[in-house]
């Protein structure tokens, strides 16, 4: 259920992206960006991997910077 639900965040956050609707920002964290909510920070950075395809890590962070 919970990865279902994640999934279709990415979904929704990459049309909004798309649409310019997603103020991301860079990091200090080497490739690492972030989109502020009014609740919520989510962070997503690209890993890249030599044995398969590479993959999209999602972090969200809760107003106090709780994971």
């Amino acid at each position: 259920m919970a990865e279902s639900r994640l999934l279709d965040l990415v979904f929704r956050l990459a049309d909004l992206t798309t649409k310019n609707k997603v103020d991301w920002q860079e990091t200090p964290e080497d490739g690492v960006f972030q989109a502020a909510f009014p609740e919520n920070t989510i962070k997503v950075r690209k890993i890249y991997n030599d044995y398969g395809p590479d993959e999209i890590a999602v972090r969200i962070f809760n107003a106090d910077g709780v994971e």
